[in-house]
């Protein structure tokens, strides 16, 4: 992401073609392939936007800007920008009303919202759920690769709880219906970008934020993209249906465009269909390792509404949130239901695919078998392996070994000890027990492991010895903690002697199988943990918090600060920008840094 700026005029010289940028229209395949995976809508001119973030590096990786394009927002593809997004569906209840809209205003073609199944929903079968205020700007097929591109904010469509719950269609900006008004507010935007693009520069499977446009009160069209935003929740309510022929249309599709894009390889000799299964298991035990490893709360559950299908990524990150600790009970009181916890995540995504692999004997079939029958499909067995091979991974990871060596040693050294070790401290919760929260009920987790593992690499290079019981709890004790927490047991002081025994054992014995000595690899590992175990890590609170602080901020009402503010935040939070005086806005970005490490801890 680098910095916008604005020119008063244009020259001959600057203008560029933004014919690409334009062509995003509401056409895709998928109206065209699939039958009745969405709602049509036409929709009109939005007046009123200004362009308050637009993500120059991903516009050139769609290929929808030339790669040469200045980052600059000029007025040239300012505009382009709110032509092609700044929308309102002309919804039932429009049309009800008889609102007449000017012609000039109408866009030419139908934009959808896509249906899928939703818990919020009482239909089990998605014949009243899906998109509520999004829709489907089309795709993009770029010189790469094809993407998917969807706006959130754009008009209350019929697939909305509101509407499901009250049998009535809403008027679009409605104050008095919340979700089902079809709004979205700029600060869910901003606070999107900010995570969304930490977590891409960490290597997390996510959509990313294309473009947010603003508007009086705080509004926003919070534009998404995506090399395959289809989620299981597309494909599962065919499964519950009982529509084959639809239901084998969208995963063609799908399966295609992931070979298309070169996101997945085919065997040779196997199965197209055994290829979508393959896939999709390795995608969810990598992902569902990645959250439990790095504490992402991601509310997993049999619809598949949350989640992405194609790499098991983040989507819709008001429903995401990144933990400081292990906060094992925390659970998001929805109104009617409770959110999965965070170590519950695996037993949902497993059911997931017990899902998938129902759906793929469907497709073969065509006959529809009993869920219970696919309990321990070869699918859902090879899930759970493949899900313990991922922890053991990012569990190496996280003691700071890179992608390579984890590869390489994972299948070679003995984890298990130290792993059941770790994890003791990791999810031990305070002796305070469960509590109300103001979204739901949580515990609190009593150490810090990111702080050990970053702070005990160092301290043995310079002392040669493990931590005492009072050395461990001031160096890695939580904020959250009560004093009798700290009060160890002589099980848990060994347990403490035993993980950092099983530590340095690990890492000499790394050290033989990478070829290299121990001083040399624990210097390495403890250099990358410093980075990976990074002391103010981003936070759901934290990032709600640096939210409220940037939109507070006056001059941010001036959309070139609002941006700069931003960018500067991502920038220095993932290292791209190495000192606060390289960036344009250094007093706020110091705020901004103090704010995370207040909230470094919470959930």
């Amino acid at each position: 992401m680098a910095k916008v700026t604005r020119k008063p005029k244009e020259n001959k010289r600057s203008q560029q073609n933004y014919d690409k940028l334009c062509s995003i229209n509401g056409s895709h395949e998928l109206w065209d392939k699939v039958d009745d995976i969405g709602v049509p809508y036409r929709a009109r001119k939005r007046k009123g936007a200004e362009v308050a973030y637009f993500n120059f590096a991903l516009a050139k990786e769609m290929g929808v800007i030339p790669q040469n394009h200045p980052e600059i927002l000029t007025n040239d593809l300012e505009k382009a920008i709110i032509d092609t997004f700044s929308i309102t569906i002309i919804n039932e209840n429009d049309i009800q009303n008889g609102r007449r809209f000017k012609k000039s205003d109408v866009k030419e073609n139908f934009y959808y919202a896509t249906r899928y199944l939703q818990l919020q929903h009482e239909s089990r079968q998605g014949k009243t759920s899906g998109d509520g205020r999004s829709i489907w700007n089309g795709q993009f097929k770029g010189k790469d690769a094809t993407w998917d591109i969807t706006s959130c904010g754009t008009g209350a469509t019929c697939l909305s709880p509101a509407t499901a719950k009250s049998g009535k269609f809403f008027k679009s900006g409605d104050p008095g219906v919340s979700y089902g008004c079809g709004t979205a507010d700029l600060s869910d935007g901003i606070a999107a970008i900010l995570m969304s693009e930490v977590f891409n520069h960490y290597g997390y499977p996510t959509e990313r934020t294309l473009a947010v446009l603003r508007y009086p009160g705080k509004q926003s069209i919070n534009v998404r993209a995506g090399k395959n935003l289809i989620r299981p929740a597309h494909m599962f309510r065919y499964l519950k249906m009982g529509k084959v022929k639809e239901l084998r249309a969208l995963v063609n599709l799908f399966i295609e465009r992931q070979l298309h894009n070169r996101s997945w390889r085919r065997n040779t000799g196997e199965h197209l269909y055994d290829t979508f299964l393959t896939n999709i298991c390795d995608a969810f035990a990598h992902s569902t390792a990645l959250f439990e490893s790095f504490y992402i709360f991601c509310w997993l559950d049999w619809d598949g509404d949350n989640i992405l299908a194609a790499d098991a990524g983040i989507l819709d990150y008001g429903s995401v949130r990144q933990f400081g600790l292990f906060h094992k009970e925390y659970r998001y009181d929805d109104d009617d239901r409770w959110s999965t916890t965070i170590g519950e995540q695996k037993l949902k995504a497993r059911h997931i695919i017990q899902n998938f692999a129902q759906l793929t004997d469907f497709i073969k079939t065509g006959t529809k078998k009993p869920i219970e029958q696919f309990k321990d499909h070869p699918s859902v067995l090879d899930f759970a392996k493949r899900f313990e091979h991922y922890k053991k991974y990012f569990l190496l990871k996280r003691i700071g070994f890179n992608s390579k060596q984890a590869e390489t040693l994972v299948p070679k050294l003995q984890l298990d000890t130290y792993q059941k070790t770790f994890e003791y401290f990791e999810r031990l919760q305070s002796k305070k027990g469960v509590y109300k929260v103001e979204d739901g009920v949580t515990s609190n987790a009593v150490f810090c492991m990111k702080d050990f593992l970053r702070e005990f690499p160092q301290h043995y290079m310079r002392t040669d010895k493990y931590y005492t019981a009072k050395g461990f709890t001031e160096t890695c004790g939580s904020n959250y903690a009560i004093p009798e927490d700290f009060d160890l047991s002589s099980t848990q002081i060994q347990k403490l002697n035993d993980l950092q025994k099983e530590y340095v054992s690990l890492l000499k014995r790394a050290s033989k199988l990478l070829g290299t000595t121990f001083k040399k690899l624990i210097l390495e590992v403890t250099m990358r943990s410093s980075v990976v175990n990074r002391y103010d890590r981003i936070t759901g609170n934290g990032v709600m918090c640096v939210t409220d602080r940037i939109m507070s901020d006056k001059k941010c009402h001036h959309n070139r600060r609002l941006f700069t503010a931003i960018k500067d935040f991502v920038e220095y939070h993932t290292g791209k920008t190495k000192t606060r005086q390289e960036t344009k806005n250094p007093g706020l970005i110091k705020v901004l840094e103090s704010i995370l490490e207040e909230n470094r801890e919470e959930i």
